[in-house]
């Protein structure tokens, strides 16, 4: 009976930190939101990518197409600056990223927004000719 009750409690145990783990990675609109402060509109995320169930979280996401207003919604919610005043040279965390994640395509281009607080990280770079926004949020 003790062997039962143990394998019961096991099971359930690691149901429940499964549970919490999927529940913790929301999706892509959803993580966006919370990070950027938020919705995309009509335009919508072609790519999402999370990692960092422990320390060190990254978000990456691609959003088409480019639409002035919600870039002008998310450097105000967000309270992002242009990178010529901003730009610390730190790019953001790239390891294990998706092939889609070009960063050294992304991190030349020439419109590009950030914010640093407290340990979190806030990019957002604009593609106008392939009609593509890359954003990024990681912590450290």
């Amino acid at each position: 009976m003790h062997a039962t009750r143990t394998a019961l409690f096991t099971g359930a145990l690691v149901v429940a930190v499964a549970a919490a783990l999927v529940t913790g990675c929301k999706t892509g609109p959803a993580s966006f939101r919370e990070k950027f402060g938020v919705d995309t509109g009509s335009a919508r995320i072609t790519q999402f990518y999370f990692s960092g169930l422990g320390m060190d979280h990254a978000y990456l996401w691609v959003i088409e197409p480019v639409d002035d207003a919600l870039i002008g919604s998310i450097v105000k919610a967000s309270g992002l600056t242009p990178r010529a005043d901003a730009f610390d040279g730190s790019g953001g965390l790239s390891s294990d990223f998706p092939a889609w994640w070009d960063a050294d395509v992304i991190e030349r281009l020439a419109e590009a927004y950030f914010k640093n607080a407290r340990g979190q990280y806030w990019r957002m770079w604009v593609d106008r000719q392939s009609n593509r926004l890359y954003a990024q949020w990681f912590d450290t």
